[in-house]
């Protein structure tokens, strides 16, 4: 039986990334993302992770917008399509996102630990204070990680739109992420690419 840990969820390394991934790998807690009400200007973000292999027993699932965390990130079906979803709100504009997977074991190991506690016991016409040593068996806990991969990309959202951005896990530093925009045509809805987020900026 497996599990996860969400924490609520580069092959191609960018410059702008380099903060967010020393976040991810380091022990540092990161922030919770909190997005926009409906009320206010927003874009829908589609997050969908699909993975093609199992390297562990435990999953956790990173993913952060602007360096804050998404919380509640689902757990992927244990057989069939592994895939988990996500619908996150963000404001208009440039939005950066980073998606870390990273499967896991814990090791435990046994150890004895001594310890002394104080007895008074009687010392001839007084009572003396004696030390009685003690041992006990200790557990520790060790994380292990066995696979992980993170991507990251940054998306020009507009308020109204649709995207999904899709990750995809193959192998230990082996994922993509992909993005593409929803767009409505007749008879239907299509996907296009993402616009260049410098793009975008330079036509403003």
């Amino acid at each position: 039986m497996w599990r996860r840990r969400d924490l609520y969820a580069l092959a191609h390394p960018l410059a702008s990334f380099s903060l967010a991934a020393w976040l991810l790998s380091a022990c540092v807690p990161v922030p919770e993302y909190r997005p926009p009400n409906y009320d206010e200007p927003h874009a829908l973000v589609k997050v969908r992770l699909e993975y093609h292999a199992w390297l562990g027993p435990e999953l956790e699932q990173l993913v952060t917008v602007d360096g804050n965390a998404v919380r509640e990130i689902p757990l992927p079906a244990q057989q069939g399509a592994r895939v988990a979803t996500r619908q996150v709100l963000v404001r208009p504009g440039s939005v950066a996102w980073t998606i870390q997977t990273t499967f896991f074991h814990n090791d435990v190991t046994t150890h004895a630990e001594t310890f002394g506690t104080m007895e008074a016991s009687p010392c001839g016409s007084t009572t003396c204070m004696q030390s009685t040593p003690h041992a006990q068996a200790v557990n520790k806990v060790e994380r292990v990680d066995d696979a992980t991969c993170t991507q990251g990309m940054k998306l020009a959202a507009a308020a109204g739109e649709t995207y999904i951005l899709d990750y995809e896990f193959s192998a230990a530093q082996q994922c993509s992420l992909h993005c593409s925009r929803q767009v409505h045509k007749r008879g239907g809805v299509t996907n296009a690419p993402c616009a260049d987020p410098a793009a975008a900026s330079s036509k403003r």
